[in-house]
């Protein structure tokens, strides 16, 4: 049944590895793994909620008309060569 079930209040206190292997025998959908990344450093990574409670509405873009081609190639660190971070290979692997 896929329906959302009553969480057990037992449930509710879990917390780490215990937390995790009580999901992956609860449901089916996907697999929950735990990581040994400290709650500070797993914390700084979130943006903060005060973010989410921003309604306001975006401008809406105007269209732009573009009169010229689509180049067959094209290379943002030719085009600002004096941008040093543009050359830069970031680890975005936990990103």
């Amino acid at each position: 049944d896929f329906k959302a079930q009553p969480i057990p209040e037992f449930a509710k206190r879990l917390e780490g590895e215990d937390l995790v292997d009580y999901i992956n025998i609860v449901q089916p959908f996907w697999q929950a793994n735990f990581t040994d990344i400290p709650e500070e450093e797993l914390k700084a990574r979130v943006m903060d909620l005060k973010f989410l409670d921003d309604h306001t509405p975006l401008e809406i873009a105007k269209e732009i008309p573009f009169a010229g081609g689509i180049p067959r190639s094209y290379d943002a660190r030719r085009a600002w060569p004096q941008c040093r971070s543009l050359r830069m290979v970031r680890d975005q692997a936990k990103c």
